[in-house]
């Protein structure tokens, strides 16, 4: 058997691409496959039989694990588009990267401040994110494969580097308090 490193992880589970999908279906789908290919069902099978147990096991898992969680399977589903590229970053709009600049300032200086200042500040932070997601939700809901939505697709790649960014920042300010304990 070939590698399946180019196995298309929506195709494994038999589910369509989508950015939100049923939690339950796939936890199904993973587990009915674990149960198939799991490599003590093939001990004492011939060692070509055994390797592609180990395979198919391994490609289960690392689907499994791309596709339940959100932001890893929105980046996976981006990538199979074509539409995220190291250089993308670059490509922010300039009141965003402002914006950030802001905020990165303010996480700056949040190291030393009160703790409700922080929280402030990870309140500030939350409500942007859920700001972002309001502007992308029809986007996420109305996404089909086949559709030629390139629009779409890329106010779903800005949203996701959007989200990236304010990440990386709430985890900086998180990093604060745990240096303090």
């Amino acid at each position: 058997m070939a590698d399946r490193t180019d196995t298309n992880f929506f195709e494994w589970f038999d589910l369509p691409v989508s950015f939100l999908l049923s939690e339950a279906d796939l936890r199904e789908r993973y587990l009915e496959r674990s149960r198939l290919y799991h490599p003590d069902f093939f001990a004492g099978r011939p060692p070509q039989e055994q390797q592609e147990a180990l395979q198919r096991a391994t490609l289960n898992t690392r689907a499994y694990e791309t596709l339940r969680d959100s932001d890893r399977r929105m980046r996976y589903i981006l990538e199979q588009f074509g539409l995220l590229k190291e250089e993308d970053r670059q490509q922010m709009p300039s009141d965003f990267l402002m914006d950030m600049m802001e905020l990165n300032e303010a996480v700056q200086e949040a190291e030393g401040a009160a703790p409700e200042q922080r929280q402030a500040l990870r309140d500030e932070l939350n409500r942007r994110m859920q700001l972002l997601a309001a502007e992308v939700a029809d986007d996420l809901q109305q996404f089909r494969a086949d559709d030629e939505h390139t629009q779409r697709l890329l106010r779903i790649r800005d949203y996701y580097l959007k989200r990236r960014y304010l990440l990386r920042l709430q985890q900086r300010l998180d990093s604060f308090e745990a240096t303090r304990q």
